[in-house]
């Protein structure tokens, strides 16, 4: 479980970053930008979006805490995919505390970059958790197949 919930996390966090990365890049900015934005918030007081500077201390320090929050979420899912595979009760609640938990990370999140909404639109925050979220069950199907035969019980029973 703990090696399902590290590479988990991993994972959710490779998503994100390579969202952003990407995003970043089709805009004309460094990869870099998005991390330097938040960290710069979160860590540093940054309050205008003009003056971002990309360097070391805010993109380490959020994708720092950035990794350690997904590695806490893939350690957190790949627990309740753990527990799931004794019932399809037990996997409907694990999903919704998953998924309540999530929102107020995000919302988190959000309210740290509130003073940035311009430069971090609320559909690229969105967009790139539930990208994230989604290779992350996706990794956690495939190595317990015994929640996914629950799954398809509870499918074929409903």
């Amino acid at each position: 479980m703990l090696t399902h919930g590290l590479v988990a996390g991993v994972i959710g966090y490779a998503v994100v970053v390579v969202f952003y990365a990407t995003w970043n890049v089709a805009q004309g900015r460094s990869p870099f930008f998005t991390a330097a934005l938040l960290g710069g918030a979160a860590f540093y007081g940054l309050e205008e979006p003009g003056a971002v500077v990309v360097w070391a201390g805010p993109v380490l320090a959020f994708n720092g805490l950035h990794l350690v929050v997904f590695l806490g979420i893939g350690m957190i899912a790949a627990w309740l995919a753990t527990v799931s595979e004794h019932g399809a009760n037990v996997w409907y609640v694990g999903l919704s505390l998953l998924t309540y938990g999530l929102i107020h990370v995000l919302g988190m999140v959000l309210w740290v970059a509130e003073p940035l909404r311009g430069e971090l639109p609320t559909w690229s925050a969105l967009l790139a958790t539930v990208l994230a979220l989604g290779a992350m069950a996706l990794y956690l199907l495939k190595v317990h197949p015994r929640l996914q035969q629950e799954l398809r019980e509870y499918d074929e029973d409903a």
